[in-house]
């Protein structure tokens, strides 16, 4: 489930709705080396000095920059961008680089590939699916198949996450980091005012139109309906 509002993925004025207020860490912006003061004298650690302390007071404490070679990295659990990002460029992290989204699309193609490859041999092997050029959507196994071979992309675009841009999977989601479960009652009814009455429709039109009949449930419609409520949510998922 993506995030169709184009929130923010930080706070900020209208970011995620009145209903769902940002509540993680603020983003940290990295520090800029040049704003550093320039290092100073500082007491010998051992205690003051031996003339005693100066007249207009203690020395003021100085930021020393991290010595060469110390890579800066925000607290743990800060959010991995400088300023609030929209999500179609929420993989523009603090650390994104040019060959990040190449190395994404690589894994997607070829851990997909080797998935789908993998579901297709564990139904020749276990005979799921009687029919594998996978036309006949009304048969359950073929239906199995079918939403398997397409599910298997969930874990791909969370590998891919992961290793390519260093995120949590639930970036993939929306600028929360995971799944809005407020929004879902929302794109229920709008998928219902949409989906259902095309598919109304379509049915309509194919008896005025084309002559349709009512055949009745099909064979193994117990099976059918139990693939359809198991696996074609995670199948719309992916």
């Amino acid at each position: 489930m993506t995030d169709p509002a184009g929130g923010l993925t930080g706070p900020g004025e209208g970011a995620h709705g009145v209903e769902e207020p940002y509540t993680g860490p603020p983003p940290t912006r990295r520090p800029d080396p040049s704003q550093w003061p320039a290092r100073q004298w500082q007491p010998a650690p051992w205690g003051p000095a031996p003339w005693g302390a100066a007249p207009w007071g203690a020395p003021r404490p100085v930021f020393v920059p991290p010595p060469d070679g110390v890579r800066w990295a925000p607290p743990p659990g800060t959010p991995p961008h400088d300023v609030p990002t929209r999500f179609t460029q929420v993989m523009r992290a603090r650390d994104w680089a040019w060959w990040r989204p190449l190395l994404g699309l690589l894994l997607l193609a070829v851990v997909y590939i080797v998935a789908a490859v993998v579901v297709v041999l564990l139904t020749l092997l276990t005979g799921i699916a009687p029919d594998l050029a996978l036309l006949d959507l009304v048969d359950p196994g073929v239906l199995l198949v079918t939403n398997l071979s397409l599910i298997v992309a969930i874990p791909t675009v969370w590998l891919a996450w992961s290793v390519a841009h260093g995120m949590r999977p639930g970036w993939s989601s929306s600028v929360l980091a995971r799944l809005r479960w407020r929004l879902l009652p929302r794109f229920v009814v709008v998928a219902l005012a949409t989906l259902g009455t095309g598919i109304v429709l379509s049915v309509v039109l194919g008896f005025v139109l084309g002559g349709g009949q009512v055949t009745g449930p099909v064979q193994d419609f117990g099976w059918l309906l139990a693939v359809v409520i198991l696996t074609t949510p995670l199948q719309a998922v992916a």
